[in-house]
């Protein structure tokens, strides 16, 4: 129970810290602003994801979890997501990469109750793995993440 506070106190830390804490990473972190309500841009992510053929592995609902802990969040929803056939040739060039996948997806609403969608991009990730001869392939994971959020969350 401790270990779960003190978890959710540092996710709040870290997220609510302020917007700017998210806009001063711009090369690893890309960010959207959802035209939809919390909830809405939950459902039509994740129906995008699947029409994508991109795996949800998990999706983690941090403000239940803060609940249970009798603690208060505002809405931040992760989604655990990949697909095999693009993460195994990142793995191969580098075993280690292993650690960064399935990557995340992470839904917030502001105090302002405006939504925004995040993810890390896999170039950035890249670059920490020295990942040379795969350079395509993370493009790749890029352009379709960044495609499937933007038309999921965009009228």
């Amino acid at each position: 129970m401790r270990n779960t506070i003190i978890y959710v106190l540092f996710v709040a830390m870290i997220l609510f810290s302020g917007w700017s804490c998210i806009a001063k990473t711009p090369k690893a972190i890309e960010t959207f602003h959802s035209d939809y309500s919390f909830d809405e841009t939950v459902n039509r992510l994740q129906n995008a994801l699947e029409t994508e053929n991109i795996r949800i592995f998990s999706i983690i609902n941090h403000a239940e979890e803060a609940l249970k802990a009798d603690l208060e969040l505002r809405p931040t929803t992760v989604f655990i997501v990949g697909n095999p056939k693009a993460g195994t040739v990142l793995m191969q060039e580098n075993q280690q990469f292993a650690i960064e996948l399935p990557l995340k997806i992470l839904i917030i609403e502001n105090e302002y109750g405006e939504v925004f969608v995040s993810y890390k991009k896999t170039t950035f990730l890249a670059s920490d793995y020295n990942l040379k001869k795969i350079t395509g392939s993370t493009r790749n994971i890029d352009n379709t993440m960044t495609k499937v959020i933007a038309n999921a969350i965009s009228n």
